[in-house]
């Protein structure tokens, strides 16, 4: 079964979880008709990763094409708004990458091992089944998640199996510009819980015993608490996010708070 949006098409088996795929039309690089003798309403799909997508018998194939010409022809007159003023240059210049990048722990060799394979498998996966948000999804995929996802690839498949990384690619600026404005606009109630809380998140990791992490941790939850004032901050968000924090750079673990919060558990804080 193949499933149209305005943004993504969307394949499955009708065998439940058999395999699956995510193809974000914004990422459709060429799009053609095949001939009906090869493959019949049959449509080649090349992304801009050089990833290829053939879906056969598509009974309404030429709706399909119509909805990816139309957003292709929309993507193209999109400009995103390019922020250039002196202050958000400052922010984005403050900005944490991954905290495990910077504040290395000691792994026991056996550790070190089983990320060595867990790593190797998911190479194997990926060379086979594709990388990133188009990759098939497949019962295999859900064995290697299961089995734990190696810390080098945890950002990546997180972003990619959650969505985030939508909301990432096509809202540039946007967490800079919230950083900003939490400096005057997050509630004073919630600020201060916030700060009660920032040094009780993962008080053991170093990343947490000094300015870098603390700050980082501010800038999302802060930022978060401006963009969905509903729920503003609740306890235990810091831990989730000092979490993310290590893995993930600032505007990434922010996104992931976002899918957490808003689409993967919206009734849970």
């Amino acid at each position: 079964k193949l499933y149209c949006s305005a943004n993504y098409l969307c394949f499955t088996t009708k065998m439940k979880n058999m395999c699956s795929a995510v193809v974000p039309i914004r990422n459709v690089a060429v799009m053609d008709r095949m001939e009906e003798e090869t493959i019949p309403f049959g449509l080649h799909f090349v992304m801009k990763s050089k990833t290829s997508f053939i879906f056969s018998q598509l009974r309404h194939r030429d709706f399909v094409c119509d909805l990816v010409s139309t957003h292709l022809d929309r993507a193209k007159r999109i400009s995103f708004e390019e922020a250039d003023d002196e202050e958000f240059k400052k922010v984005q210049d403050s900005l944490s990458a991954a905290l495990m990048n910077s504040f290395k722990q000691t792994i026991p060799q056996h550790a070190q091992a089983r990320e060595v394979v867990k790593t190797h498998l998911w190479g194997l996966h990926f060379s086979e089944y594709g990388r990133g948000v188009s990759m098939y999804r497949t019962t295999s995929a859900m064995d290697l998640v299961l089995k734990g996802i190696p810390d080098s690839l945890r950002s990546e498949l997180w972003l990619f199996s959650s969505g985030a990384v939508n909301d990432l690619q096509t809202n540039p600026n946007y967490y800079c510009r919230l950083v900003i404005k939490a400096r005057t606009e997050v509630p004073l109630a919630v600020a201060e819980e916030i700060e009660r809380d920032l040094h009780r998140s993962l008080p053991e990791h170093e990343a947490f015993q000094c300015d870098t992490g603390i700050s980082a941790l501010r800038r999302v939850l802060t930022a978060y608490a401006v963009r969905n004032p509903a729920i503003g901050y609740c306890q235990a968000m810091n831990i989730v996010c000092s979490v993310l924090l290590l893995y993930c750079s600032e505007e990434e673990a922010f996104w992931l708070m976002v899918a957490l919060c808003e689409r993967l558990l919206p009734d849970y804080h």
